[in-house]
């Protein structure tokens, strides 16, 4: 292997990029016990992960398409977990189709064919990554308002409802998320995972190693495409209900998280870990905020809060980074 690649490789192994996400997330765990101590009790926790497992999620979805590269930030992720949730609640269970095989196919699939299209226009045609998601951003709100306007929403079926639920005293949605995350470390693990990390790095590198960066970059919007489906099964499970307009604010919140979270959206850098601990950190944020009495104001600090910290996490993560290159250049 070439020299260059081989400090390619090096550099995208380690879990730096977390460290910030990681501190931050003990802070607001300490601030929340001190400030809203019922978080921490059986019933804060059990609302706590149902909110959570769609932030994370959508947050786990815009991974793999920052990791990718040439800029790749998924606009669409929170519009595709809203137009399925929609498509769920307004075809499948009003034609009967309400068993767990089913729904979860449905989603899958969609978000799977969804994510490939949305590949297939950045690898092979090569339009720009935020162009292509942009516009998925603008029909899929436009498909799920037509849908929800012209559909009739109908019994949500228990199984459904009830991942915001418990199982065996454990929050169930909990539980899918820690589910979603143990089946993506052979994933992480895997030769295509290095391989995507290489071509976000340094795609020409990528392509004159041998790796097809082409199929690479469009897996990584299908793999996307596949945990916004997952996204928008916990969704319809917190809202028991369809809502065409929650796409916006899940997918600032799935950037925000992202950025938080130490993924590079230049490519190549970052990862699940770093994504799930941000999308953690902006919940907490918004949760200890709520503590305080800001009144109708309260939106807006929390829009100030979350801008300030990521800033900060921005700025922390440039210094880390620097640090962590001048060490290795001096081992």
């Amino acid at each position: 292997m070439k020299p260059n690649l081989v400090r390619v490789r090096q550099t995208l192994l380690g879990y730096d990029y977390a460290f910030t996400a990681f501190g931050l997330l003990v802070v607001l765990l300490l601030v929340a016990a001190l400030r809203g101590p019922k978080l921490f009790t059986s019933e804060g926790l059990t609302i706590a992960a149902s909110v959570l497992a769609p932030l994370v999620l959508a947050a786990m979805a815009a991974t793999p398409v920052a990791i990718s590269g040439r800029g790749g930030v998924d606009l669409s992720v929170g519009p595709l977990m809203a137009f399925l949730n929609v498509a769920i609640v307004t075809w499948l269970i009003n034609e009967g189709l309400t068993g767990v095989v089913p729904v979860v196919a449905f989603a899958l699939a969609a978000g799977a064919l969804f994510g490939l299209i949305q590949g297939l226009l950045v690898s092979l045609v090569r339009l720009q990554p935020v162009v292509v998601t942009l516009s998925g951003f603008l029909f899929l709100s436009g498909l799920a308002n037509v849908i929800h306007t012209n559909g009739s929403e109908a019994t949500f079926p228990n199984w459904l409802s009830s991942l915001s639920g418990t199982t065996a005293g454990i929050p169930t949605a909990a539980i899918v998320v820690a589910a979603i995350c143990l089946a993506w470390v052979p994933v992480a693990r895997s030769t295509y995972y290095r391989n995507l990390r290489l071509v976000g790095f340094d795609d020409r590198t990528a392509y004159a190693s041998g790796v097809n960066v082409a199929l690479i970059r469009a897996g990584a919007y299908v793999l996307g495409g596949l945990l916004g489906g997952v996204a928008a099964l916990m969704l319809s499970s917190l809202l028991i209900s369809a809502s065409p307009n929650v796409g916006t604010n899940y997918t600032l919140i799935a950037l925000t998280a992202l950025v938080l979270g130490g993924t590079s959206l230049a490519g190549g850098s970052g990862g699940m870990v770093g994504s799930v601990l941000g999308a953690i950190d902006v919940y907490l944020i918004q949760y200890a905020l709520a503590t305080f009495q800001f009144g109708k104001s309260s939106e807006f600090v929390n829009q100030v809060a979350n801008g300030g910290v990521l800033l900060i996490a921005l700025l922390l993560g440039a210094v880390a980074v620097s640090l962590n290159a001048r060490r290795r250049a001096t081992a």
